[in-house]
């Protein structure tokens, strides 16, 4: 569970970018050496010690980082007190997350003058819990020191936070600290390669405190072809999903119901669609098969992963509606769910069937699955996902041939 967000500053909280490199730009100037604003923005999430040693390096220039550091600030902070602006949206958010008990902190690569200036400046200074800048860090993002020490001045896990930030460096740093990460597509920041985030937004409007806590898991996304040649979308399912859930629900035989829910069930309630369609994505995974074709959508089945409290651990369960069944869709479903679940870090899966879903439980075992008979007369499925994905391969191949 998420408990605790931490901001970048620059390009996230105030729209500074422009002004740092600005004055980059003059201070460069004075040593002859006339920068592009997209040369600079490759350091942007760095901190002035790395850019400026880089610098001097790649310039040959006849001074010192320190020196270049107080020529730099003097003149950024001029510029500073003719604007400083919040980016729109962000202060909205930040307020919200702090009334609902989260807990805040900012991890900037900036130096602690700027970064109290700026909390100072916005009058958001004491919605912050902790605050690390460039001088509590020995090394500059993409290092995840940043992000670690500032979740043990939280007293919290990595996987307890999640970080919003504007920069390549900044993201990859977060994925290393084991964070989540919202990226912010700032278009001052240049051209980020935000890929490796789990949300990319362009404007904080579009950001509240459950998306925060529990964002849309995008790169889960990917498209594939059924076996006849049509191409559908395979994503996290979302809670407008419903209408869909219910018109796919509708397609399922007796049959199909009971191997997925080991009971008949007529019709479902407004209730229950809700809590399959609107779910935690902390504790569980599902993903929707989503065929578009004349004009309008329709979902072909579903692939749901339960997480247990231990997060080592979860429950797999899949289901296609009747009419495309025999399209390798289940299959497909099983494969994708296990590289989410390598990718949440589980050590095993597992699922549980009727003993008489032969089909299901033949998929088990070429999908590299262990097969065991329960007391209760169910048949569970166990996979081992701390064996390399080579290993698995090599043991599903034995078992196909």
């Amino acid at each position: 569970m998420i408990k605790a967000v931490i901001f970048d500053m620059d390009g996230v909280i105030v729209d500074s970018e422009p002004m740092h490199i600005e004055a980059e730009k003059q201070i460069l100037l004075k040593y002859g050496v006339e920068i592009s604003a997209d040369e600079l923005r490759r350091y942007t999430g760095t901190t002035a010690e790395f850019e400026f040693t880089d610098l001097i390096r790649k310039y040959r220039l006849n001074t010192t980082v320190d020196k270049l550091f107080r020529e730099k600030e003097t003149t950024l902070f001029r510029l500073l007190e003719r604007q400083t602006k919040p980016t729109k949206g962000v202060i909205r958010l930040i307020r919200s997350l702090k009334q609902h008990g989260l807990k805040l902190a900012i991890a900037s690569s900036g130096h602690r003058k700027l970064v109290h200036y700026f909390l100072r400046k916005l009058k958001i200074a004491n919605c912050f819990d902790s605050v690390v800048c460039a001088e509590d860090i020995t090394r500059s993002k993409p290092d995840p020191e940043i992000f670690l020490k500032a979740a043990k001045t939280l007293g919290l896990d990595s996987f307890e936070c999640i970080v919003i930030e504007d920069s390549a460096l900044g993201v990859e740093a977060a994925k290393s600290a084991g964070m989540k990460c919202i990226a912010f597509r700032n278009p001052n920041s240049g051209n980020q390669d935000l890929s490796k985030a789990d949300l990319v937004i362009d404007d904080f409007a579009k950001l509240d405190v459950q998306s925060v806590i529990c964002p849309y898991p995008k790169k889960y996304e990917t498209y594939w072809n059924l076996r006849d040649g049509r191409m559908v979308l395979l994503r996290p399912i979302k809670p407008e999903d419903e209408p869909l859930w219910l018109e796919m629900f509708q397609k399922f035989s007796e049959e199909a119901i009971r191997y997925r829910f080991f009971e008949i069930m007529k019709d479902t309630s407004h209730k229950v669609r809700a809590r399959y369609c609107d779910i935690d994505f902390d504790k569980e995974m599902a993903i929707v098969a989503e065929l578009a074709e004349e004009g309008s959508s329709k979902i072909l089945g579903v692939v749901r992963l339960s997480i247990e409290p231990d997060k080592k651990t979860g429950e797999i369960a899949f289901i296609v509606a009747d009419p495309y069944q025999g399209l390798g869709l289940g299959a497909k479903f099983v494969d994708h769910m296990i590289e989410i679940a390598r990718d949440l870090r589980l050590e095993s899966i597992y699922g549980i069937m009727l003993p008489d879903n032969l089909k299901a439980i033949r998929l088990a075992k070429k999908m590299g699955f262990i097969i065991t008979h329960l007391k209760d007369g169910t048949t569970q499925a166990t996979l081992n996902l701390k064996e390399e994905p080579s290993e698995s391969k090599e043991r599903k191949m034995g078992q196909l041939s």
